[in-house]
């Protein structure tokens, strides 16, 4: 009876677990996808919490955030630079295969305030290994 007791515990536990999981999957597809180049105009909060955290020269206004490989904060002129610069949509399109697309938004959640230090070099190395992977796969 106990190992019986236990198993159904274990199931239901484990089903709520996967109903928790499918919720967050459920939840995150109404944000923008983690492979979303996103231009971010900083509310009043965000700024000083980005200046904060980067020590900023110059008047932080803007974010790009680049997915899982990174975030820069900066002025809408440098931001922008950047984000037209990197979006797949864009006559440039210098990492075509790494962003699903790209968006500009007013209210964003930003959880690190702190630029990546070495995001460029993240989305080179990324964008060589997803070329390496089709060329691979061919």
């Amino acid at each position: 009876m106990q190992a019986m007791r236990t198993l159904l515990l274990s199931l239901v536990t484990g089903s709520l677990h996967l109903l928790v999981l499918s919720f967050r999957r459920r939840r995150s597809t109404h944000r923008h996808d983690l492979l979303d180049l996103v231009l971010v105009r900083l509310t009043p909060e965000q700024v000083a919490r980005a200046e904060a955290a980067n020590r900023a020269r110059r008047h932080i206004t803007h974010a790009l955030i680049c997915g899982p490989f990174g975030q820069m904060f900066g002025t809408e002129q440098r931001c922008r630079k950047h984000f037209d610069s990197w979006n797949p949509a864009g006559e440039r399109a210098v990492f075509p295969t790494l962003f699903r697309q790209a968006v500009e938004l007013d209210d964003f959640a930003i959880a690190d305030f702190s630029n990546t230090d070495d995001l460029v070099q993240r989305l080179i190395d990324a964008q060589y290994y997803a070329k390496e992977r089709s060329s691979s796969i061919t």
